[in-house]
């Protein structure tokens, strides 16, 4: 993994030199932004899972409950599909 992290950085490096310098100056305010930007450590289910949570409970009340085998018609006025 180590051999391809180096390599990836190789790849960049050469990528650069070819750049013009307005663009190298707009690559160097992307790598200072993704170092400013903490990771996540959090799984996508953990990310689901705290968005629910924030939602007012009431919400929940509108949600269709067939709302996974009736999405064509949630979502794009379909006439609902029988079983």
């Amino acid at each position: 993994m180590k051999d391809n992290a180096s390599g990836l950085r190789q790849e960049v490096i050469r990528e650069m030199e070819t750049l013009p310098d307005d663009q190298v100056r707009d690559v160097l305010r992307f790598i200072k932004s993704l170092r400013q930007t903490p990771r996540s450590t959090r799984s996508i289910d953990e990310k689901i899972e705290a968005i629910v949570d924030e939602a007012p409970d009431d919400i929940w009340e509108n949600v269709p409950a067939d709302g996974a085998e009736q999405h064509d018609h949630y979502i794009y006025g379909t006439p609902k599909q029988t079983s």
